[in-house]
């Protein structure tokens, strides 16, 4: 998406704030909640899932630091996958030097086939069957990890056609009311996605679906204005930056950004709540 919108194939759309940086890329909305999904999974007679939860900050995480110390992890590396097991692991007073950390793709695969001592899922794989045999041990919820994706577009489609995007974000959120203003929209959803990810050769279980867009459900209108409107505790900018950039510092910690990224991602010139103010003015 970043690509094709920053070479002018796409006018808008969504996706991570962190890969807009560099690209031109002008971020105009929150698209959706990014990290419920975000969980890492044992086998059920793994020694973490024995140990039970006995961290009271975080009550949902299994396992004591002696138990995970040594334990192989599969994780796309890089990822904000990656960012919640260094923010999970903090919280039993280790890091990922801690454990044997691997990187790996196809990791539902692996942890159906236990050949995982910890593997890490996301999207909708963390819903389904996988469940039966392995225990979320870790949740990026439970250790106070916000994620959000963005509405993004570019400057040259803000000064050429701001009356096209100024629509395209007012059928959103359209989309976004009527999908969960009554049971019967959000069922004929979760048709459609499922039906979309098999036109897509991504097998589904209608559970996961159903999951999926409860747990990671798009942000409303109003959603976005109070989420543009409330300061972080510092000050220093909106819930929407907030949410993003400290999993950005990892990155940068990680390699995978450069230091002065973080200032491009703060540049204002980046970020344009025009069209959501429109559209939270009285009718």
């Amino acid at each position: 998406m970043v690509e094709a919108m920053a070479s002018g194939d796409c006018d808008a759309g969504g996706g991570i704030l962190a890969g807009t940086i560099g690209q031109d890329i002008v971020n105009i909305g929150a698209s959706s909640r990014d990290y419920h999904s975000l969980q890492f999974f044992a086998p059920n007679d793994s020694p973490i899932v024995v140990a039970g939860q006995v961290t009271p900050s975080a009550p949902e995480l299994y396992g004591t630091a002696e138990v995970w110390k040594g334990q192989e992890v599969f994780v796309l590396v890089g990822t904000n996958l990656h960012y919640v097991l260094s923010k999970g692991l903090e919280y039993l007073g280790l890091t990922t030097d801690n454990i044997k950390l691997t990187h790996m793709e196809n990791i539902n695969t692996a942890l159906r086939a236990g050949k995982c001592d910890v593997g890490s899922l996301w999207t909708n794989y963390p819903y389904g069957s996988i469940n039966e045999n392995n225990t979320a041990v870790m949740k990026a919820d439970d250790v106070g990890i916000i994620l959000v994706t963005g509405l993004a577009t570019s400057q040259q489609v803000i000064d050429e056609k701001p009356e096209a995007l100024q629509k395209w974000m007012e059928l959103y959120f359209a989309a976004v009311d009527w999908t969960y203003a009554i049971e019967e929209n959000l069922n004929q959803a979760i048709d459609w996605y499922i039906e979309w990810n098999e036109q897509n050769g991504i097998p589904s279980e209608k559970e996961e679906i159903v999951a999926h867009l409860t747990y990671s459900s798009s942000y409303t209108l109003e959603e976005n204005i109070e989420m543009f409107n409330t300061l972080s505790e510092n000050g220093d900018y909106n819930k929407f930056i907030e949410y993003n950039i400290e999993p950005l510092k990892f990155y940068i910690e990680q390699g995978n950004y450069k230091p002065n990224d973080l200032d491009k991602f703060l540049n204002s010139a980046y970020l344009n709540t025009t069209f959501l103010d429109n559209l939270a003015k009285p009718k």
